[in-house]
């Protein structure tokens, strides 16, 4: 009703409104992949020089000092991080563009049953804090925030122990599938227990350990969200995580697309974006 005075917007503009649907935050995710250089920074001598201008005889000893340096990229997520089995599927399948969404298929039965390999790495998180109520918040510092009232959250620093609050592990990984979303692709379900903007990653692990047979059971419930029901399968939700691949075997895949080698680091950027949907 555009004659009370209380609408902005005149009668196309209120269609126009009407027709895009519903607005709703999306959560983003910023990232940052590092990579160590590794530079000579200066040389110190210590001389002992004669004093008989005749016999001058030099002895030096001559120390080199190396920093280690941290080199990063960002980069600006809202789907998905892949690393392990999942990563090679999207990447390395390629070869199969031709195929359409069956060359993941393929290729997951090749990587992952008939050639299989090993992937270690360390993840390091920081779980979600929990109020008195049971609920979740949006971190474990979820009381420190900046002048804009974001959640400020301390992530780890290359070569330094980890802040307070976070949890690692070091292990040989199968599957290690960040999620945000609920669904990676159209055909798969992957985080039945995800929404666009809770504030959390889920983190799928699936461990060296699991069988081939029961790796292909799981892969096969990947459309319907069963393999999150499957005991090989575990679910880690955090605010903020590290992961640091420790062999050189896979590649870093964000939102189907590959980045550099080297650590990889997220937090949340909370209610990043908007969008619009068809309903609420």
């Amino acid at each position: 009703d555009n004659n009370n005075g209380n609408s902005n917007f005149d009668c196309v503009e209120s269609v126009f409104q009407i027709c895009k649907g519903y607005a709703s935050t999306l959560d983003v995710a910023a990232y940052k992949v590092l990579s160590d250089t590794a530079t000579a920074t200066g040389t110190d001598v210590n001389a002992n020089n004669s004093t008989n201008p005749t016999t001058a005889i030099t002895t030096a000893t001559a120390k080199t000092t190396t920093t280690t340096t941290a080199k990063s990229k960002s980069y600006l997520s809202f789907l998905s991080f892949a690393w392990g089995l999942i990563a090679d599927c999207d990447f390395e399948s390629e070869c199969l563009r031709w195929l359409g969404p069956l060359r993941s298929d393929i290729w997951a039965v090749y990587r992952g049953i008939l050639f299989r390999r090993q992937y270690r790495g360390r993840f390091s998180y920081l779980p979600p804090a929990t109020r008195g109520d049971g609920s979740t918040g949006e971190g474990a510092m979820m009381e420190d925030k900046d002048d804009d009232g974001d959640v400020v959250v301390e992530m780890p620093r290359v070569g330094k122990p980890l802040p307070d609050g976070w949890v690692s592990f070091e292990e040989e990984f199968l599957v290690f599938w960040v999620c945000n979303t609920s669904h990676a692709a159209y055909n798969m379900y992957t985080c039945p227990m995800a929404r666009i903007n809770d504030g959390l990653f889920h983190v799928l692990i699936v461990r060296s350990s699991c069988s081939r047979l029961r790796l292909l059971q799981m892969l096969l419930k990947l459309d319907s969200g069963g393999h999150i029901d499957c005991d090989v399968c575990e679910v880690i939700d955090c605010v903020a995580y590290q992961f640091e691949p420790l062999s050189n075997v896979s590649y870093n895949v964000l939102d189907g697309e590959l980045l550099e080698d080297g650590i990889v680091q997220a937090r949340f950027i909370p209610s990043g974006a908007q969008f619009f949907c068809g309903e609420k």
